[in-house]
């Protein structure tokens, strides 16, 4: 139930954002400028409340599975709320936050069955769904329109267009690769036309993301290398993103990309062990930081660690607020068998005939 109110409180702050329902439909249609112009500003708080949601789905679900097996109406409740939840990241088109959604319900799935073998069927599902996900930026475009107006037609014309193959290329070797291209093209300029960040690719960065972006004091790092580059910052020309690596490696040449995926690999080394006996605030973190682990990694780093964040802290909240109304719930119920006689005549009479 948490899960689904956190994905309604999307839709209500996008209705509310948008100036009324009928932004929901323009939603469902795809991206288009009209769109981005009166999303541009709003706080990545709001699109990580669905996410945290889906956080604590996988909590509950975990906790649950570690005692006994779910029941059949537990996993139609579990399913129905996953989906729910895909609902925000396929309207807008992002695979940003579409990915963190579907990781997360993997890793409550995988969670008492880490090292079983994985089924032939298990790999084919999964396979389809990367297929999905790689075409989820293409049908969601404005110009997918032309072939259908539904997300369901729009993949089935882009399928039909481009085959399986192509569309498996187009993840691997165009924009999910970028990354290289763009790295390859500010490398050289380093230390010349373009300073070493020294820390503000990276530090300088992340102490940004607390501010909104009217009242920071100066744009971040990335958006002054893309504006030496390209002539703007991120979405007004182009908006490539280094990687990890290309975050080190612009703050400090390859000295920092040593250091800092050693570290880096210690940290992640250190997930399998610690997740399969995870509970509380950490079980939570360790969803979170799984879920964005491929953002963190091939994207703009430093800002999905910041969307990131936004999630661990929602889904604590609610994490709280969840188990407050528990122990209310408990406590009311406790209080009322107190102060129903036939519960206290039944308890005397039980304990008589005990002795």
């Amino acid at each position: 139930m948490v899960s689904l109110v956190s994905t309604a409180v999307w839709f209500i702050a996008m209705a509310a954002i948008g100036g009324g329902i009928g932004f929901l439909a323009q939603l469902a249609e795809g991206r288009s400028a009209e769109i981005a112009r009166r999303l541009e500003g709003v706080p990545v708080v709001v699109s990580a409340i669905p996410v945290a949601g889906m956080v604590l789905l996988a909590v509950a679900r975990i906790y649950t599975v570690r005692e006994r097996n779910l029941r059949v109406g537990e996993r139609i409740w579990f399913w129905g709320a996953f989906a729910f939840a895909m609902v925000p990241p396929l309207a807008l088109g992002n695979r940003r936050l579409l990915l963190p959604v579907a990781i997360v319900a993997l890793l409550s799935l995988a969670a008492t069955g880490w090292r079983r073998r994985v089924s032939v069927l298990t790999v084919l599902i999964i396979l389809a769904g990367a297929l999905i996900v790689a075409a989820i930026p293409f049908v969601r475009s404005a110009g997918s329109r032309a072939t259908s107006p539904d997300l369901v037609g729009a993949l089935a014309a882009y399928f039909g267009t481009n085959g399986l193959e192509d569309t498996a290329r187009s993840f691997f070797v165009s924009y999910d690769t970028e990354m290289f291209s763009y790295i390859a093209l500010v490398g050289p300029q380093l230390g010349g036309a373009i300073e070493w960040g020294m820390g503000r690719g990276s530090l300088g960065e992340a102490a940004l993301q607390f501010l909104p972006a009217s009242v920071a004091p100066w744009p971040t790092w990335s958006n002054q290398i893309l504006t030496q580059v390209y002539g703007g910052g991120c979405g007004t020309v182009a908006c490539p993103v280094p990687s990890i690596a290309g975050v080190l490696f612009f703050d400090t040449g390859l000295i920092g990309v040593v250091i800092g995926m050693f570290l880096f690999g210690l940290v992640i080394q250190r997930f399998e062990g610690a997740f399969q006996v995870a509970v509380g605030p950490r079980l939570v973190a360790l969803l979170a930081l799984g879920g964005f682990m491929p953002g963190i990694i091939r994207g703009n780093s430093v800002s999905q660690l910041w969307i990131t964040l936004n999630v661990i802290v929602i889904a604590l909240l609610l994490l709280a607020a969840a188990a407050g109304a528990r122990r209310l719930r408990g406590g009311l119920l406790s209080r009322n068998r107190r102060v129903k006689p036939t519960r206290v005549a039944a308890s005397a009479v039980n304990s008589w005939a005990g002795r």
